[in-house]
Parts: structure tokens; sequence; C-alpha cells
């Protein structure tokens, strides 16, 4: 359930190089598997739901991932790297010297786009972790904290600078901000309005809150 003209991907390899049928065949089944756990949960998610939504038969969803867990595994795990990725680059991308509300305002403006982007994706990993087995959280949350310390770095250089308010703590911030920026997945389509005018409108309601008064 990938917003039209989303930068997926297949469209980021095809910079690269050409997708495979083997690598086209291996995203629709990820696609299908975000959108079936992202409502059905990981107890209610069986293999062969999968392989009906990718239009494959369940068996052929064993030469791509060993089972069900390294599917799920690979569904959440991507939800937070996409994103990842989406926020380092938006950061790498901005002048040399921009100063650290800018940096921040690049993070919010390219999360959300990110959770627009990888829709189903955002949401299986939103609702997911408590559901997950022990090993997948630990996975998951490993993952989470590698992707906060780009936050936490931003977060800390803006209040160190002065242009962050800090009187707040940098991770409850940083928790607070991805939070309620991840929920927008959830959101009914017809609440968004615009992408351009969501995505102002959550940079503006972030920077308010945390300019020192």
């Amino acid at each position: 359930m990938t917003n039209a003209g989303a930068t997926t991907p297949a469209r980021r390899r095809s910079d690269r190089r050409a997708p495979t049928k083997s690598d086209l065949t291996r995203e629709r089944i990820v696609a299908a598997a975000a959108h079936v756990l992202a409502r059905r949960g990981y107890a209610g998610t069986k293999l062969s739901d999968i392989a009906e939504r990718a239009g494959l038969r369940a068996g052929s969803l064993y030469y791509h991932f060993a089972d069900r867990d390294a599917l799920v595994d690979h569904v959440v795990q991507q939800g937070v790297a996409e994103t990842e990725r989406h926020v380092v680059a938006a950061l790498a991308a901005l002048p040399t010297g921009s100063d650290p509300l800018s940096r921040l305002q690049a993070a919010v403006r390219a999360h959300l786009e990110a959770i627009l982007d990888i829709g189903d994706v955002s949401s299986a990993g939103l609702q997911l972790l408590r559901q997950l087995p022990p090993e997948l959280q630990r996975r998951y949350r490993a993952a989470q904290r590698s992707y906060g310390q780009v936050w936490d770095d931003v977060i800390r250089a803006g209040q160190t600078a002065g242009a962050i308010r800090s009187d707040m703590d940098p991770v409850r911030l940083r928790l607070f901000v991805i939070g309620q920026l991840n929920w927008v997945a959830e959101w009914p389509v017809s609440a968004r309005g615009k992408r351009a005018d969501l995505v102002d409108e959550a940079v503006e309601l972030v920077t308010h809150g945390v300019v020192p008064r």
C-alpha cells in the first residue's frame, strides 16, 4: 500500500541495476506480508494468507524466506531501516554548517515522508512489537536504538547551541516526536489532507514545541 510516487526499494535499486524477477517477487511477498500483518497481527498471520495476497503458492515463499519468523523479521526491520535511510540522506543533503534547528526540521520532514512512503511496513512494525517472540523483539529494538542515536545527536547538538530547549530530556523528546510522527500511518487517508501540507504542519508543530521560550 505504498503511496503513488513513493521511492520504493525497487526504484532505488533500479538506479544501480535492473531488478531481477526474484527481486520483484521478494518485494511483492514483503508488501503482502506487511499488509496482512498490519491487519491480523503476528498470531493471526499465516504464510498461506501472505501467499494468497502476493498471488503466489505458499510453498514458493520458502525460496525467499526460511520461515514465517524470518519474513516477519524482515518486514519490521525494513520499516526502521527505510526510515533511517531517509533521515540520514536528508541530513547529509543539508549545506555544510546548517543550523541545528534546520537539521531537526529536516529530520522531522524526512521521517514523516518515509512513514507515508512505506505504508503497511510502518504500520506492521508499530503494531507488532509486543506480539513478537523475544528474539525478534530484541532485534527490532536494536535497530530502533541505532536509528534513535541519529536523532539524539541532532537534538543534543541543538541543545548545546541553544537552538532547542535544554530543559527537555533529549531521549524523551525524541521518543515523543517519533512516536507522534509514526502514528500518522494509522490515520484515515481522509484526515491526512495534502501530503505537503501535512508534512509542513508536522514540522511547524515540532519546531514551536522545542524552541527556547
